[in-house]
């Protein structure tokens, strides 16, 4: 247990609000600058963000790991070139450790609302388990947080078992049962392939289809981690590699003509593994590479061509009590549902989207602020992330 009192109490300089990736970042380089009156509030009983909660089978980052990594706290062990929830967990973990920063986390701590006291000059923040106080505050939520499940008509009369990809049940067996996948996402097309050979049928119901490359990963050799570890220019200059790579996307975005190209490789790859050219009507995208997020896989595709999967190109209308059907009006009986749905990005839990679902999730106010945001903020505002003493953030007065 952690003594929950800093300095003043319970009142801290910066108040840091989640225990991913960021926030990490943010707690190693405040004590790098001397800076060690902060508390970190974490709703979940551990680090990790994303990457504690995401567990399905699969599960493993499209961002090469030498590069999706701290650049001050590289890491020469990684297995693969594409690293894999436990391992990216794990490394969470160690730097929270190494860097100290676990000291300064309150796990458990769910915040429920941030108000400006003008009277104290500090944001408070509530909680169940009290109220914190701090001078600024960082709200460093990812936007992959809350899963987002369709409000589809006659959900909750399912008989069979319903979840999504980021609420994965431990221990699930899926052998032999009849399974319908909604979404085609960049969750779904790591752990479909992973599912496809253990169940009885896959259903896959796809509303639009995604550009998808080939990943291109492999198992980094023994020697290349000892290379990585005596000699770590090697993996700063890999990492700059990934990164100038990945930025030369951005070209590609700017120029339709340069990401026909790039369009043209993903064609390929989705006919070496598609033979059925009815599937790959399917399964080719009707908008230009780039439009929505570009996928990488090497297995989603064959795992679509086997005998026991149907892809359905239309959105799920309704589910029955032992079924689920789409647009076509056919019925399809099925055990289990897994949303591969996406996470809410617009209401988020701070209330700042102007949006009347995400105010009721997280009052909030600021300075002689006492009207609700949608009432004063398009729908266009941006999103603030950082908050500080003269410039406190306007809301919902709780």
């Amino acid at each position: 247990m952690h003594d929950d009192q800093g300095p003043n109490g319970r009142s801290f300089k910066v108040v840091i609000i989640g225990a991913g990736f960021g926030v990490l970042a943010a707690a190693i380089r405040l004590k790098d600058q001397g800076e060690h009156d902060f508390v970190v509030l974490e709703r979940a009983g551990d680090v990790g963000g994303v990457w504690r909660d995401n567990r399905y089978p699969g599960c493993a980052c499209d961002v090469q790991s030498h590069l999706y990594s701290y650049s001050f706290a590289p890491n020469s062990s990684w297995s693969y070139q594409f690293s894999p929830q436990p391992e990216i967990l794990d490394y969470l973990r160690h730097c929270a450790r190494n860097f100290q920063v676990s000291e300064h986390i309150r796990f458990n701590t769910t915040v429920r609302s941030l108000h400006w006291s003008e009277a104290c000059g500090e944001w408070v923040i509530g909680t169940p388990n009290g109220e914190y106080r701090g001078r600024y505050v960082f709200a460093g939520m990812g936007a992959l947080s809350d899963p987002s499940i369709p409000a589809l008509k006659g959900l909750n009369d399912f008989k069979g078992l319903v979840f999504h990809s980021a609420q994965w049940p431990r221990d699930l067996n899926l052998a032999g049962k009849a399974v319908c996948v909604v979404g085609t996402g960049a969750s779904a097309i790591q752990f479909i392939p992973r599912i496809q050979p253990a169940v009885s049928r896959l259903y896959l119901f796809q509303r639009t289809a995604p550009w998808i490359v080939p990943r291109g990963d492999f198992a980094i050799t023994k020697r290349a981690m000892e290379r990585f570890h005596r000699r770590p220019w090697l993996q700063r200059w890999v990492r700059l590699c990934i990164y100038v790579q990945r930025e030369l996307l951005a070209f590609g975005f700017r120029n339709p003509l340069v990401m026909r190209v790039v369009q043209m490789q993903a064609i390929r790859h989705m006919r070496a593994s598609i033979k059925d050219p009815a599937l790959r009507q399917k399964l080719t995208p009707e908008y230009t590479m780039g439009c929505k997020r570009i996928l990488v896989s090497d297995d989603y595709y064959p795992a679509l061509a086997q005998s026991n999967v149907d892809v359905v190109p239309s959105g799920l209308e309704r589910i029955t009590e032992h079924g689920v059907v789409g647009s076509d009006g056919v019925e399809r009986r099925v055990d289990v549902i897994v949303f591969g749905t996406g996470f809410q990005v617009q209401d988020l839990p701070y209330s700042i989207t102007s949006t009347a679902a995400a105010a009721s999730r997280w009052p909030m106010s600021g300075r002689g602020v006492r009207a609700a945001l949608p009432a004063r903020w398009s729908a266009a505002s941006p999103i603030c992330s950082c908050c500080t003493a003269r410039t406190p953030c306007s809301g919902i007065h709780p």
